[in-house]
């Protein structure tokens, strides 16, 4: 089966920004909703505080750039962790699924 198919979720992130003259402060948070159906329903809940950084900047354009690259760099990193904890467990997560899944009865 197509094992792609079987999976749907949400992503949110939420990011603060504290502007102070030249200067800005911005902290964020994203978190993940996903669901597995191939075997049941299976629902897997994740989120990640983004440590607070500083951003720099002399203009509104450069403002925007800087708080751009930031945000990208920390939900990157977010997904890659996401991609690479998937990668690592999806086997016995399937393994796991289908032992817990339901025996019906034969009648």
């Amino acid at each position: 089966s197509n094992v792609r198919s079987q999976w749907s979720g949400t992503w949110e992130s939420r990011w603060t920004i504290t502007v102070s003259g030249g200067s800005a402060n911005l902290s964020g948070s994203m978190k993940t909703f996903t669901q597995y159906s191939e075997f049941g329903n299976a629902q897997f809940k994740t989120s990640m505080d983004a440590p607070s950084v500083s951003v720099s900047f002399s203009d509104a354009a450069s403002f925007g750039a800087a708080v751009e690259k930031k945000i990208r760099f920390a939900e990157n990193a977010y997904q890659q962790s996401l991609g690479d904890t998937t990668e690592e467990t999806s086997q016995e997560t399937v393994a796991a699924l289908k032992r817990l899944r339901r025996n019906m009865p034969i009648t």
